[in-house]
């Protein structure tokens, strides 16, 4: 099956929460990117990331629909995941979740908050949800 992901949004914002979580000040330039990837045309799940925009400054316009966020870290700055801290539950969805999803009707989603580190420190945090498969 062709999976497929699709960039929704890229910017560069503040967020203190997100800085916290990065281990960078408060009022830190962060990249945020959201993707819907789905399979066979079909959504699967809306992931959202945090980098600090100081240490990654080529990735808002480098990335794009066909890159992979951690093939495009690796090849540009040498930096690979060497592990990850993750939470999971299930949210109901938002009505913007709804619409990106196509879903017909209101089912729990599976939610991921991720914490991906470097072999040096915090690197990434991300937030996905998805439906599930069958």
């Amino acid at each position: 099956k062709k999976s497929e992901t699709k960039i929704l949004k890229r910017e560069i914002i503040k967020n203190g929460d997100i800085a916290r979580k990065l281990m960078l000040p408060d009022d830190a330039d962060l990249i945020y990117i959201k993707r819907l990837s789905e399979i066979e045309k079909t959504p699967l799940g809306i992931d959202e990331a945090w980098l600090s925009a100081e240490r990654f400054p080529d990735l808002l316009v480098n990335i794009n629909s066909d890159s992979s966020l951690y093939e495009y870290l690796e090849q540009k700055y040498h930096e690979l995941p060497a592990n990850s801290y993750r939470e999971i539950s299930t949210s109901l969805p938002t009505a913007k979740q709804t619409s990106l999803l196509k879903l017909d009707k209101v089912i729990p989603l599976f939610e991921v908050n991720k914490t991906v580190y470097n072999q040096f420190d915090h690197w990434n945090f991300h937030i996905m949800w998805f439906v599930e498969m069958k």
